[in-house]
């Protein structure tokens, strides 16, 4: 099918050979001059009258501007794909689906056309004189560019497509692999068939297209040339007859161009465009054929309606190729330019009277977009009826007023406006903001997206549902307008929506929304929004009909989230006061990430943070934290201890009679030692009186730091108990380094009441030979010196004083003087650490252990020193560790073993 009015390639001579034998009337012969006008003023508003022109002349009119213009070189790329289709037929034919040769030619095939696609709407192909055209849709060719063919194979596919009945390809850019295979293997299947006839073949393809659902490929469709001719001939005539029906109902052009025109007239004008639609479809022998045509068309039609349109074409006039500007309009483009300019001066003057609502607009444009005259089998409008109805209702809202639509924007019907409008009306106020110190165009924004959201609180399900969904698409904006101290009611208004909503549709995006804004909120570090999302959902989850509500706050507050939060609360700045409150919510949760956190390498510096997160996160998590002390699992009462012990001691003083026969050796020793660190008077009296009520049940290593403890805290309650292990004659406690270290805490209490018991100790004998071992002898000795005001106990109560004053800056007090070592001792470690190590420095009750294994606190380790010929043997514990070794406390040991080092420190002390 052809669609141009006159052949370009007849000579101008012969232009009269090409028209219609039927005489030219003086009606249809006016439209012939008006044409001729309209090629050179057709930007203006009104064609001026013109002398009238024969219809060659018109033609040489009409085609000068194109011919001035030297065709462009069709795209290479639309070769490649013309042969890589041609080598995908063969390919067909040649091999199964399933072989590699096929699969290939059928990938190269989809790239190339894809190449071809890249920079162009849509690849028009037509077959003509064996030969390839092609258009493509953003291209000044009237009648298509012959495809280069040097080697003659694209004569062969042209052919093959003549045998197939294919006159015409159209490949739009929603084809896909599988439409090129169906298409390839169709070609094949048709040419080894009978041939059949033209208007047989243009059944079958569209046949063949309906029953593969093949939306991507149009086969034999007219090619749809812009031909300028047909054009400026029904502009001209258009133009020619409004002006005459105006005139002929009296009005001026002032008047044309103000009168609001009414729903009737609107469709009307809309029928009109559809029958001039058809004028493109029908081809022409001469531009006279293609006038007459028109002329018919306007002569049959209101003269409302042919106003109508003569004023949008004045308005909007067709674009035509020039020397400067390649763009131009065909005419479907401009019929479908003329209907939507008639669609919307329609709705936006409606708008302007008061005849329609805001509400209503969308409903009016998809209304007159989907009237039978705005469509038509011959012209079908870009896009389908939704996306376009979506266009044309962006295009509206667009077009508006700037002040009218701001009036909009800040009132209930705000949510009418389409978010992708509403954005492109917020973006340049943000954009000024950026620059303009004032902030009044970032208010006005604020205030202009607040007042869309509270269409939320709207009765109307739609306005709801427009706003919920409209949200999601404002995503950049609202992320350069909030969390703002204006918008602090956005985010909880938006939760109240969804607690309020009975949509599951609208619930959706409302649920969706508030998840975005909460992790926009916590990722930004503004806990404080984040908070007022969390305790919106939770005070709606509270109602049972809501308990979607619960799941909600659970997506929102995953491990990731919770992660974040703990690390940040543990950073190294001032703690947001937001953050506990937030950690609170879900105490498990914090001590599993500070549990998880303190088995790290680096977890012993996380400890302070961590102890000042407890104590601001407060109740809820300390009573968390004491429950856990009762745990059988090892890390939770570990992390309980520590954070207890630092965080809230008495705490942990109260749990410990219950909860220390429960844990193993390691846990009581861990408990024992945080608590014997305390320096506050009344701290250290409840820890005297709390391991008074539980060493009878403590670990026999763990025994020896807790008789220590009660006796630094000077507690006299505990005497009895004393002087019962002091004697040996304890039910349980009758180890001799549990004698030793109650003796120790005697002398330290200075009690009184047990010199006598001392004073056997060390001096009573069964013949010749002493009754108790030397080490507790010894010891005795040294208690009955502090007891004892006498000479020869001077130089006791002299070191004792000076150990008390050097032991005040640590943060555990030393018991015993400690002694650096001109010559280190050698030493064998046995247990989580083994090997040879040396000791620098020592005293009764411990060493610091230089060795190059890495030590862990907490470990204990079996340690044999060597003095001389002598070794000392011993169980200890690590306490402190350094990069080159570990201080060590000595936790058991043997009476003869601690004579033995006794006797090694008074010498080293002489």
């Amino acid at each position: 099918m052809h669609l141009e009015g006159v052949d370009p390639d007849a000579p101008n001579g012969d232009a009269a050979t090409n028209s219609v034998t039927a005489p030219v009337t003086a009606h249809e012969r006016s439209g012939l001059h008006l044409a001729s006008a309209a090629i050179s003023t057709l930007a203006a508003p009104h064609v001026a009258p013109a002398p009238v022109v024969e219809g060659h002349a018109v033609d040489r009119r009409v085609l000068r501007p194109l011919r001035r213009m030297a065709p462009p070189a069709p795209d290479a790329n639309v070769g490649e794909f013309l042969e890589a289709f041609r080598i995908l037929v063969r390919s067909s034919r040649l091999y199964q689906r399933n072989h590699p040769r096929w699969t290939e030619s059928l990938n190269a095939c989809e790239h190339r056309l894809r190449d071809a696609l890249a920079a162009t709407p849509s690849l028009q192909i037509r077959i003509e004189h064996d030969a390839l055209t092609v258009s493509r849709g953003d291209a000044i060719t009237p009648h298509g560019l012959p495809v280069p063919d040097p080697r003659g194979e694209l004569k062969g596919l042209a052919e093959e497509f003549a045998r197939c009945s294919i006159a015409s390809l159209e490949f739009l850019p929603a084809v896909h692999l599988g439409e090129l295979d169906l298409l390839s293997q169709q070609v094949v299947w048709v040419t080894r068939q009978r041939p059949v006839s033209a208007e047989r073949g243009v059944t079958m393809w569209q046949q063949w297209l309906r029953d593969a659902h093949v939306s991507g490929i149009r086969i034999n469709v007219p090619a749809g040339r812009r031909d300028e001719t047909v054009l400026a001939t029904l502009v001209a005539a258009l133009l020619g007859y409004g002006d005459a029906a105006a005139d002929a109902a009296g009005a001026t052009s002032d008047d044309r161009a103000t009168t609001a025109a009414s729903r009737e007239q609107t469709i009307a004008a809309l029928g009109l465009v559809e029958r001039l639609a058809t004028l493109g479809t029908q081809r022409a022998a001469s531009t006279e054929e293609a006038a007459r045509r028109a002329h018919a068309v306007l002569s049959e039609s209101e003269r409302a309606a042919v106003v109508l349109l003569a004023r949008t074409v004045s308005i909007a006039p067709p674009e035509l190729p020039a020397a400067a500007r390649d763009a131009h309009d065909s005419l479907p483009s401009f019929l479908n330019r003329a209907a939507d300019y008639l669609i919307l001066d329609f709705a936006r003057r409606a708008l302007a009277e008061g005849r329609i609502q805001p509400a209503e607009i969308s409903t009016v444009l998809s209304d007159l977009a989907r009237t039978p005259g705005a469509k038509s089998g011959g012209w079908a409008p870009i896009g389908s009826d939704e996306r376009r109805v979506a266009d044309l209702v962006e295009r509206f809202w667009d077009g508006l007023p700037s002040r009218e639509k701001q009036r909009i924007l800040h009132s209930a019907d705000a949510w009418c406006v389409p978010p992708a409008v509403l954005a492109r009306h917020l973006d340049p106020m943000l954009d000024a903001a950026r620059g303009n110190r004032s902030g009044a165009p970032e208010r006005e924004a604020r205030a202009l997206l607040l007042a869309y959201a509270a269409c939320l609180d709207s009765e109307e399900p739609r306005a709801r549902r427009a706003v919920a969904a409209g949200l999601g698409e404002l995503d950049p904006q609202i992320a350069r307008l909030w969390p703002h101290a204006d918008s602090e009611d956005f985010a909880p208004r938006v939760v109240r929506s969804l607690a309020r909503e009975e949509s599951p549709g609208i619930s959706g995006l409302l649920a969706a929304l508030a998840e975005r804004l909460a992790k926009r909120a916590l990722e930004g570090r503004h806990y404080s929004e984040f908070d007022r999302i969390l305790s919106a959902l939770e005070s709606a989850a509270h109602d049972p009909a809501q308990s979607h509500f619960s799941a909600l706050v659970r997506g929102i507050t995953t491990d990731d989230a919770w992660f974040y939060l703990v690390e940040d609360a543990l950073a190294n700045r001032p703690l947001d006061p937001v953050l506990p409150r937030l950690l609170r919510r879900e105490p498990a949760r914090l001590l599993d990430r500070l549990a998880l956190l303190l088995t790290a390498p680096e977890g012993i510096d996380l400890l302070p943070p961590m102890v000042r997160l407890v104590r601001a996160t407060g109740e809820p998590v300390l009573a968390t934290l004491a429950a856990r002390l009762h745990e059988p699992h090892r890390q939770p009462a570990l992390t309980a201890i520590k954070l207890l012990a630092a965080a809230d001691p008495l705490r942990l003083i109260a749990a410990l009679p219950r909860a220390l026969p429960s844990w193993d050796w390691n846990l009581q020793d861990l408990a024992v030692s945080e608590l014997s660190r305390l320096h506050d008077e009344a701290l250290a009296s409840r820890v005297s009186r709390a391991f008074f009520e539980c060493v009878e049940e403590a670990h026999h290593l763990v025994v020896p730091a807790m008789l220590d403890a009660i006796g630094l805290a000077n507690d006299a309650s505990a005497t009895p108990l004393l002087l019962q292990i002091a004697a040996g004659t304890h039910a349980t406690l009758r180890d001799i380094f549990f004698r030793i270290k109650a003796v120790e805490a005697l002398g330290r209490m200075h009690a009184t009441d047990a010199a006598d018991l001392l004073r056997t100790i060390a001096r009573s004998r069964s013949g010749l030979s002493y009754i108790e071992p030397a080490g507790l002898r010894s010891a005795a000795d040294e208690a009955l010196a502090l007891l004892e005001n006498h000479p020869a106990a001077a130089r006791v109560r002299a070191r004792t004083e000076a150990l008390e004053k050097s032991a005040r800056p640590y943060s555990r007090p030393r018991r015993y003087q400690r002694i650096p070592l001109a010559s280190s001792f050698s030493a064998r470690l046995a247990g989580s650490v083994s090997g040879s190590a040396r000791i620098n420095t020592i005293g009764l009750g411990g060493a610091f252990v230089q060795s190059a294994q890495r030590m862990t606190v907490g470990d204990s380790l079996k340690v044999e020193i060597r003095t001389g010929l002598r070794h000392i043997q011993s169980t200890a514990v690590v306490r402190n560790v350094s990069h080159d070794g570990g201080g060590i406390e000595f936790v058991h040991m043997k009476a003869e073993d601690r004579e033995l080092l006794r006797r090694v420190i008074v010498r080293l002390l002489r």
